[in-house]
């Protein structure tokens, strides 16, 4: 699962952050892991989750772009 987001930040830009979270194969309520990397700051959070979403494309080989 990946999750791209825009997270406000004090001086009214916008923290651009790339969750990604993989099965491990263990059963249970904990069997993924995830990671939170933050991308870069953009004035506009429309900005900045597509900066996100680009670059979970590029890093995974795919499309969310929809």
């Amino acid at each position: 699962k990946v999750v791209a987001t825009a997270r406000p930040l004090e001086d009214g830009t916008y923290a651009a952050q790339l969750s990604i979270q993989k099965a491990l194969g263990i059963k249970g309520p904990f069997a993924a892991e995830e990671r939170w990397d933050q991308l870069g700051v953009f004035p506009d959070p429309q900005d900045a989750v597509s900066y996100a979403k680009t670059t979970a494309a590029d890093w995974l080989g795919a499309d969310f772009s929809h």
